[in-house]
């Protein structure tokens, strides 16, 4: 009697855990068996805790592919995330409003954009010791999240990562000149309509700071100076973009980190190009040959730069390095150049030409968009994958109409230019061809003459008509089928009958019957030139009346 009651109460607690805990799929729990990447979790209903555990990242969740993660039909008030997971992913907790309470392990190293994006109860976060970067969103619009305490080895935070939070919104905790920091971060530099202000004229970065944020100081128009302390150990990326009347930077000799050389920002080994001070009154400039870095739009929006120089030593320009930059039209690129990033010259108006070296491999897309002034690009032979759009005829306009691709025959240049509808010109010959009009260098002349023929005659026999002429062509001339744009369209013998002699261009109508009427028939006629290349094209409409 005893055992039957053991046994019977070992499965009783049994069912009553399986009760209590939500389990994930088999397929996770096989995954920590073998010991891989895997996240599981469990959700205890009566404390109304879920706890998330595994090894390795969080899957990045997104709202375009994904419905949110399997938990998120819980309605938890606390979460854990035990020891082992490295990253919380994009938006994996996203919209749980009921949490209240976070505690992240200290095997968390970063925390993903919109990670707990409105999670409207949450007042408290236990940061684990080793969290290095939050990003956007992570904790945007958590109104109740009031007290922020951050490890001290966090190094990259976007600044809306916390927007939207009590913090946040809290005048109280922003500085008379319109800066936000949390604890030693430089948060947000930039948003007066919660402070009532924004940072101008010179500034000076508090004493102590140790980061500053992505994006901290974007867009604002006000700032000429920025004083960093030797305290600052990392600038997130765009940190000061697109400020125009920016002209200055200072940064303390004992920063380990920054230095300024002529009030622009570079690492402190000077290999890294952060920021051109754009707001400098300089029409040219020679980036040093020590940079082999340099920081997306670093030089976007600067309006006096009419000349820079590139080193060898910078194998990449970097995602709209220099967008926007109005009055920039000499650009020189040494030996060494092999990649250009997007955007990198988009809405540069007064760039006309541009010589990309020996050696040069390949771009990103939109480089050159709404570059509406730029007559060429010469493209050298190494290049293998140059990917230039914005010159396609739906940009309204913004589109060169002559540009010219310079390259060899045969490589990426021509190639382009086939493609854009550009010229070509072979650097070794000068050979020219147009791809953008019917024919450019050896104009040719089609004439299209419409003609009578009886119907009698057409029963008999075959007739052909050269109706066509064609002058001042230099190269070998062939001709598409015919297409017939007028009569009875369901008539397969009709078109069975009509074709046109791909050697003369003359319309060949074979015997059989037809009927009286005028027939449009559509010629096209191609002129390769003597190298063989596509020459010119034109459409022809040849009307043939059936008497």
């Amino acid at each position: 009697m005893k055992l039957f009651k053991k046994i019977n109460g070992i499965i009783l607690s049994a069912v009553m855990l399986m009760s209590v805990f939500a389990v994930a799929p088999a397929a996770q729990v096989n995954a920590a068996k073998k010991k891989e990447n895997y996240i599981d979790y469990t959700f205890n209903k009566k404390t109304k805790t879920l706890t998330v555990f595994g090894r390795g990242p969080i899957y990045d969740y997104d709202d375009w592919y994904d419905s949110g993660a399997e938990w998120n039909k819980y309605k938890p008030k606390k979460l854990v995330i035990k020891k082992g997971i490295t990253r919380i992913g994009d938006e994996s907790f996203k919209n749980m409003r009921s949490i209240e309470k976070i505690t992240i392990a200290d095997s968390v190293k970063s925390i993903g954009a919109s990670a707990f994006f409105k999670n409207k109860r949450l007042k408290t976060v236990k940061f684990g010791r080793n969290v290095k970067k939050i990003e956007y969103l992570a904790f945007g619009f958590c109104p109740k999240l009031n007290k922020i305490n951050l490890p001290e080895g966090v190094k990259n935070i976007h600044h809306d990562a916390f927007a939207g939070t009590g913090f946040y919104d809290n005048k109280k905790n922003w500085t008379d000149d319109g800066m936000l920091y949390l604890g030693k971060h430089l948060l947000e530099a930039n948003d007066d309509e919660i402070c009532g202000t924004k940072p101008s004229g010179d500034v000076k970065i508090r004493k102590g700071t140790l980061t500053i944020s992505e994006m901290a100081f974007i867009y604002n128009r006000e700032i000429t100076s920025v004083s960093i302390p030797k305290s600052v150990v990392y600038i997130g990326k765009e940190a000061f973009s697109d400020t125009e009347k920016l002209k200055k930077f200072k940064v303390s000799a004992n920063n380990k980190y920054y230095t300024a050389v002529d009030g622009n920002l570079y690492s402190k080994d000077k290999t890294k190009l952060i920021q051109y001070a754009i707001g400098k009154e300089d029409k040219s400039f020679v980036i040093p040959d020590t940079v082999t870095k340099a920081g997306e739009e670093s030089f976007a929006g600067c309006a006096a730069l009419e000349s820079v120089t590139v080193p060898g030593s910078l194998k990449t320009i970097s995602e709209a390095m220099f967008q926007d930059c109005a009055n920039l039209s000499d650009v020189t690129l040494k030996k060494g150049v092999k990649e250009i990033s997007s955007y990198a010259f988009r809405c540069c108006p007064s760039l006309k030409s541009l010589v990309l070296p020996e050696g040069f491999k390949s771009t990103g897309i939109y480089v050159f968009e709404y570059c509406k002034n730029l007559e060429s690009i010469t493209v050298p032979e190494s290049a293998e994958n140059v990917d230039i759009l914005g010159f396609d005829e739906d940009y309204e306009g913004e589109t060169p109409l002559k540009l010219t691709f310079l390259g060899k025959t045969g490589t990426q240049a021509e190639y382009m230019a086939s493609g854009y509808g550009c010229i070509f010109k072979d650097i070794e010959t000068g050979f020219t061809i147009d791809f953008g009009v019917e024919r450019p260098e050896n104009p040719m002349t089609v004439t299209a003459k419409n003609q009578k023929v009886k119907a009698s005659t057409l029963k008999k026999k075959t007739v052909r008509l050269n109706v066509l002429t064609i002058t001042d062509a230099d190269g070998d001339l062939s001709f598409d089928g015919a297409y017939i744009f007028s009569g009875d369209d369901d008539d397969d013998e009709m078109f069975e009958n009509i074709s046109v002699d791909e050697k003369t261009g003359e319309i060949v109508l074979k015997k059989g019957k037809y009927q009286k009427r005028t027939l449009k028939v559509d010629v096209r006629v191609h002129l390769f030139s003597r190298n063989e290349y596509d020459d010119g094209s034109a459409w022809l409409t040849v009307k043939i009346k059936v008497v």
